[in-house]
């Protein structure tokens, strides 16, 4: 399908191919011009230039998913389609991560009991001994599942104290007092699915050089056409960072169908006007005649807000994703921040050496601390614990005495067990994470060892055919002048080297236009040193200019020949003078003027 052939010729029709006539020399005597550096004239040539008001027809494509590869493919990675909301894809992802290995998890129980073998997800995992159980995406599994009851403190700051609740019976044990103190279940996992996709949007997703700071992933047209696996390419590592999706796993989702159909009706707003090359003759420029606005500089007009100039049909009704996404741990330990130095310690105020908002956003431990910390930096609690006949044995404050939401503080009767020291909440709970993921009860990963990686299979991408295309919409209106420029290739290419031209203005009137730096390619040359149209050989009484009253362009020297017969003078970009005795009918319209053309001289 050749499309920009076919506008170029609606651009084409606008004109009407006049041919140039030379003068029989003797016809006319050129007249000598006295106190000027030229003397004589050579004989005149004779030319015709005329308007042609005929709009050029609409122009309706449409193009199978073959074909709007085959026009828009070298452009195809500029063309924006939409920006997919990653919320729903995310949530969609962790969910199921977290039912990988069963729901046995979700029992309280010191054990979660996971088995992987027995999802189809989860028997793709595969560790350093076969099986799933040595897999670092098993270790993934076993954070997100984490809950009081079945979370592993060994090796934390908080081990001393479970120690004694266990052995004590303390608050019911150490499982009940970090239900309490974080007012969760004690079968509930320790950061809920929400904030763990708003943390990956936020700190993994945002961050990445692709994202443009957003958490909404930007589809382009390269994507669809490629059923989305340049998106591996697009979102994998980048600079520092380790990337979003696994680049050497395609990414896979057919949202154009093999029926898809793109059906577009434009306008043409490229004009071909008669004009004159004054060392040649006769030729034509192409230009831009916008006046349909808001931009007034469009090669074509489009309107993807009309359902009758735009529609796509072959959408994939629900569209799905293949994809393997990515998360990165810290390469060592990630210690909480402790003691009263750490309190002003958040995100935007990094405290201590090594702690967890030193890194970088898109590790491991980031993510988690970040979720932790949206899900308890407004945390308020506080409670006394007592064993038999009512002694005392230890208080939990959390923002309490001052202190700010989340900062907890952990007093145990003559500090048995080496209670914890004062430190946020998710810095705790990023600190049992930690132990959780090298240490998941079957395999022990080094420190660095545990990045993980999912291959999910028909995610749901939360966003549906007829939202696709409501969705294209106003995107692709935005890109309306690059699209319409990349349809029609460069116009430029299709204009002669002209000095002038001759059309109407913008209130209607014909008039000649001395050519001007915008209508060439950007970064061409400018070669004409005096630009205008002038009423001495010397050109120095200029009688064009580029602001006159009710015309909105300022960009051209214009000149309105008056009827009858007009001598005027002007210079092209060889420094050369040429003068024009330009005849415009005494009746009629002044669509069609004739001008005769003789290049001076200087005496020998």
């Amino acid at each position: 399908m050749r499309v920009v052939p076919v506008l170029l010729l609606s651009a084409c029709l606008t004109n009407s191919g006049a041919d140039s006539i030379e003068n029989n020399p003797g016809d006319l005597e050129p007249p000598t011009t006295t106190g000027e550096t030229i003397t004589t004239w050579s004989a005149e040539r004779e030319f015709t230039l005329r308007i042609e008001d005929t709009l050029p027809p609409k122009l309706d494509l449409a193009m199978s998913k073959d074909e709007v590869a085959d026009l828009l493919g070298p452009v195809a990675e500029d063309v924006l389609l939409m920006e997919l909301d990653s919320e729903p894809l995310l949530t969609d992802a962790l969910t199921t991560i977290k039912s990988a290995c069963g729901m046995l998890w979700q029992q309280d129980n010191s054990d979660p009991r996971h088995n992987c073998d027995l999802t189809p997800l989860g028997q793709t995992f595969t560790g350093i001994d076969g099986t799933w159980r040595s897999s670092q995406e098993y270790a993934m599994v076993r954070i997100l599942t984490m809950t009081p009851a079945n979370s592993d403190v060994v090796g934390t700051s908080v081990e001393g104290l479970k120690n004694v609740a266990d052995f004590m019976g303390i608050g019911g044990g150490f499982a009940q007092i970090l239900s309490d103190s974080l007012h969760i279940g004690r079968t509930e996992e320790f950061l809920s699915t929400d904030q763990v996709v708003k943390s990956l949007q936020y700190n993994l997703l945002s961050t990445h050089p692709q994202m443009n700071g957003t958490d909404f992933i930007p589809v382009t047209l390269a994507d669809a056409l490629s059923d989305m696996a340049t998106m591996s390419t697009t979102f994998g590592p980048d600079g520092a960072h380790p990337g979003i999706m696994d680049p050497n796993t395609p990414v896979h989702g057919e949202i154009l169908t093999d029926d898809f159909e793109m059906r577009i009706s434009t306008t043409s707003n490229l004009r071909v006007l008669d004009g004159l090359d004054l060392s040649v003759g006769k030729d034509y420029i192409t230009i831009v005649d916008d006046q349909t606005g808001p931009t007034f500089d469009d090669p074509a007009e489009f309107d993807f807000f009309d359902p009758a100039k735009f529609s796509m049909t072959g959408i994939d009704p629900n569209p799905t994703v293949d994809m393997r996404i990515g998360m990165f741990e810290h390469p060592s330990w990630v210690p909480a921040c402790t003691g009263q130095a750490c309190i002003p310690n958040d995100p935007w105020n990094p405290v201590g050496v090594g702690t967890v908002w030193t890194i970088d956003p898109w590790d491991l431990e980031y993510i988690i601390a970040g979720a932790g910390y949206d899900q308890w930096n407004n945390l308020f609690h506080s409670q006394s614990y007592y064993m038999l006949f009512f002694i005392w044995v230890a208080d939990v404050d959390i923002g309490q005495n001052g202190d700010p939401g989340g900062w907890s503080d952990f007093t145990v009767l003559l500090d048995i067990g080496n209670p914890p020291p004062d430190q946020y909440a998710w810095e705790l709970v990023n600190e049992v994470a930690q132990r959780n993921l090298h240490n998941n009860g079957y395999y022990s990963f080094p420190e660095g060892g545990a990045n993980v990686a999912f291959t999910l299979e028909d995610v749901d991408v939360g966003i549906t055919a007829a939202e696709i295309e409501d969705a294209v919409r106003p995107v692709l209106q935005d890109q309306a002048g690059d699209l319409a420029e990349w349809l029609l290739g460069n116009y430029h290419e299709n204009s002669g080297p002209v000095d002038l031209f001759y059309r109407r203005a913008s209130n209607g009137t014909p008039m000649l236009h001395y050519i001007a730096t915008e209508d060439h390619e950007e970064g061409t040359p400018y070669g004409w040193a005096n630009p205008g149209f002038f009423g001495d050989a010397g050109l120095t009484q200029k009688i064009s200019s580029k602001s006159i009253l009710g015309i909105d362009d300022e960009v051209h020297e214009k000149w309105k020949p008056p009827q009858g017969e007009s001598v005027i003078f002007m210079g092209d970009d060889t420094g050369a003078v040429y003068r024009l005795r330009v005849f415009v009918p005494e009746t009629g319209d002044r669509d069609e003027i004739t001008v005769l053309l003789s290049d001076g001289s200087a005496p020998e």
